[in-house]
């Protein structure tokens, strides 16, 4: 009996301390939780869920973006509208905070600056790069190191990168690199360390320590040469000098997208939503090496143009047609003003139309032309049925005959009517009808040359990527990033409102910190 005894207490001490031992094995690992160490943060300007789409159907398949495990949305809003400009919306996502229009990461003119994602990384150890394909002064990269009560001080905006605590900067160049009575930037940024080059390419390494690289031009994708630079390389080359990084946060901004969107030219922006795309692609590759510490969040600043898939009552889209434009409308205006230079008296659209032709494969068929293409698509000649398919209607030619008569009048001379500027906006006329037929044609529509209420997809795989699941504010991403790196929200100063908290969500099996790999990569994960 005393030998039962002894052995039923040995059991419940041994038990005892396996419980034991196993508390302080769990509550260890609770203590070791590994957090987002390497987080990209892609941001697509003036791109929603109908861009998404239209991206889609044009390659006849998903975007990877939308292949990521996790999908989320968010809805935008600056201070005194619902409809921020680019600025105010990057604000909110730099920030945390719903800021100021047409200002740079401020709450108000006269208020304090706030606390920038960039700057509690880098206080907390993180290297911190920013790339773009827009001037590194543009509004949304500005945002992410610079405060400033209008966007357009690009020389002030600019030579706060040398406190920013930023450690490489890639993109266009600063727009005014100089200032009167003023120290000039390279001058500036020389100081704060700053390493600065013009170009890089696909086999340059970047220099070592603090590095800003200004590309003199980067054109839009569908104008670009295989030589050119684009997010992707960009991309590439950050992860190449940030490997060795303990942790680091890089800013990847697709700005050109926007610019697309303010001027409907959807083939161009179809590219751009590629080029993105793509780029996401290079940060999954390093994800894949170190998935339990690396975090890919893919998010928007404001939907841009108001695109529409189907218009007029259309019975499907032809979004083929798109494939005809051969160059942006950027590229187009120096074309228009290049012959508008040049052009005899007396010229007529008829001179013109070989460079529509040429650009957009609308053509200006005589009787003679259509009848003898017709007879050979009748022998089912399929060079000549899309040679009939791209023929200018009698409303179409119409509309660039009167493009081209105000595109060849003094700007100072345009009508200033309502009526025109919501058909061409701040835009050239000529520059505009081309790529208003092909999306007609399309069935894609714009509603606006600004900015819409949409909500903006948010797409995440990684460490901490199941806090972007479900519906918040675009505020909001800044505390779910930094709650996946594990860092405190910077404090409350008077001026500032409380910061918009997020219900935390609790991840599923499903959600586990190693995101399952999207359907598109189980083959090559395999």
């Amino acid at each position: 009996m005393f030998h039962s005894i002894f052995k039923a207490k040995t059991f419940k001490r041994g038990l005892s301390l396996c419980f034991f031992f196993a508390l302080c094995l769990i509550l260890n690992a609770c203590k070791e939780e590994k957090l987002a160490k390497y987080v990209f943060f892609f941001i697509g300007d003036g791109a929603s869920y109908a861009q998404r789409r239209l991206t889609e159907l044009a390659n006849a398949e998903k975007m990877f973006i939308n292949t990521l495990p996790i999908q989320g949305s968010m809805t935008t809003a600056a201070v005194q509208s619902n409809l921020p400009d680019n600025a105010a919306a990057a604000g909110a996502l730099a920030s945390g905070k719903q800021v100021e229009e047409s200002m740079i990461s401020m709450l108000g003119k006269d208020l304090p600056a706030v606390p920038l994602i960039t700057s509690v990384a880098a206080q907390n150890g993180y290297t911190v790069g920013i790339l773009t394909d827009t001037a590194l002064d543009d509004a949304v990269a500005a945002s992410f190191y610079a405060h400033s009560p209008k966007k357009q001080n690009y020389y002030d905006i600019a030579v706060q990168a040398k406190d920013s605590g930023i450690s490489l900067m890639i993109g266009q160049a600063f727009k005014r690199p100089k200032s009167f009575k003023k120290e000039d930037l390279k001058d500036v940024l020389r100081a704060g360390g700053y390493k600065q080059i013009s170009s890089v390419t696909q086999k340059e390494q970047l220099p070592s320590g603090k590095v800003i690289t200004a590309f003199r031009k980067i054109p839009f994708a569908i104008d670009a040469k295989a030589s050119s630079p684009s997010l992707a390389l960009f991309v590439e080359k950050a992860i190449e000098k940030f490997r060795q990084e303990k942790g680091f946060v890089l800013i990847t901004i697709a700005g050109k997208m926007n610019q697309a969107a303010q001027m409907h030219d959807t083939a161009a922006l179809m590219r751009e939503m590629d080029s993105f795309d793509l780029a996401v692609k290079k940060a999954y590759d390093f994800y894949r090496e170190r998935p339990q510490e690396t975090l890919i969040v893919v998010a928007g600043t404001v939907e841009t143009g108001g695109m529409t898939l189907g218009i007029n009552n259309s019975a499907d889209l032809n979004i083929d047609v798109l494939k005809n434009q051969k160059t942006s409308a950027e590229s187009f205006k120096t074309v228009i003003n290049r012959f508008r230079k040049r052009r005899q008296v007396g010229a007529s659209l008829e001179d013109f139309m070989p460079q529509i032709e040429k650009n957009f494969g609308l053509l200006r068929l005589s009787k003679e032309q259509k009848k003898e293409l017709t007879a050979q698509a009748k022998k089912e000649d399929e060079a000549a049925k899309q040679k009939l398919a791209m023929n200018l209607t009698a409303a179409e030619l119409s509309e660039l005959r009167e493009a081209y008569r105000y595109s060849m009048t003094d700007t100072t001379k345009r009508p200033k009517t309502e009526a025109y500027l919501n058909k061409y906006g701040k835009y050239d006329p000529l520059q505009m009808a081309p790529m208003r037929i092909l999306a007609r044609r399309a069935g894609v529509g714009y509603s606006t040359f600004g900015q819409t209420a949409v909500p903006i997809p948010v797409s995440a795989v990684g460490n901490g990527a199941f806090f972007f699941m479900g519906s918040y504010p675009q505020t909001a991403l800044f505390e779910k990033i930094l709650r996946a790196m594990g860092l405190p929200l910077p404090a409350v100063t008077p001026h500032e409102p409380a910061p918009q908290t997020t219900t935390p969500v609790t991840p599923t099996a499903s959600d586990s910190t190693t995101s399952p790999v999207p359907a598109t990569d189980a083959k090559k994960a395999a």
